[in-house]
């Protein structure tokens, strides 16, 4: 049985890249800005309400926080199938509707199960002192689902090659999260933080999902040819170019 003789091909090295550090610096500096961003309204928190208040969002926040594990999952699962279908708007404005069809009821699930039982769910997993706080936990599991709804459109912008729109999305929704949200925070407490965090996410949920759909619409306008063309960094090469190393 034949097998392929590997060799290192510079120019093919050179231009993987280049490709991967276009799209690369783009979601290191958008994880960077949203560590930051995450950070702030903890800080003013403490800085006007004490410690006491920032343990309240920090129990109401890792309690929702469950929800973000199933987003990092459909992560690694949507992001190599929309890469595929990049090339194919229809495909992959289907794959994003269909995604999205089957996880906004998920969403809406985990926010009403938390309405219902989140008090309880609180005293279970800490202590009874943490009773009455159904509200902002409420609100912290709408940004998590916010966050888990957003995953397919996400994916689908990184898989046309445009992770700079994260960044812009983060960047333009960031003067609204700490402005308004510093303002909430400095005037009801834990209240205000989780609502903060809230427009933040649903900011740059909103800014994702608008260019998206500006993009598939200008997309599908093209010819068949002209859509079918166009790859994602992501794809795998043409056979054509390995053919020389083949024995």
């Amino acid at each position: 049985m034949a097998h392929r003789r590997i060799r290192f091909c510079l120019p093919r090295i050179s231009r993987d890249f280049v490709a991967n550090f276009r799209v690369g610096k783009w979601m290191a500096a958008t994880d960077a800005m949203f560590m930051v961003a995450r950070q702030m309204i903890p800080w003013i928190l403490a800085a006007t309400w004490g410690s006491a208040e920032l343990a309240l969002l920090g129990v109401c926040d890792g309690a929702s926080g469950m929800i973000g594990y199933a987003s990092r999952g459909l992560s690694a699962f949507f992001l190599p199938k929309m890469s595929h279908a990049a090339g194919n708007p229809r495909r992959l404005r289907r794959m994003v509707v269909n995604s999205l069809s089957v996880l906004v009821p998920a969403a809406v699930c985990c926010v009403v199960g938390a309405l219902l039982a989140g008090e309880w769910l609180l005293v279970t997993l800490y202590c009874s002192s943490y009773r009455g706080l159904t509200g902002p936990l409420v609100i912290c599991c709408l940004s998590s689902s916010v966050g888990l709804v957003s995953v397919p459109v996400n994916q689908a912008v990184h898989a046309v090659q445009r992770s700079d729109v994260g960044f812009k999305a983060l960047l333009y929704s960031l003067p609204l999260s700490l402005c308004l949200g510093s303002l909430l925070t400095w005037r009801f407490g834990v209240w205000g933080a989780a609502l903060s965090t809230l427009l933040g996410v649903a900011g740059a949920f909103g800014h994702r999902a608008f260019f998206l759909s500006r993009y598939l619409a200008g997309q599908g306008a093209l010819p068949a040819a002209d859509t079918e063309t166009k790859s994602s960094v992501f794809s795998p090469p043409p056979l054509a170019e390995h053919a020389g190393a083949l024995p």
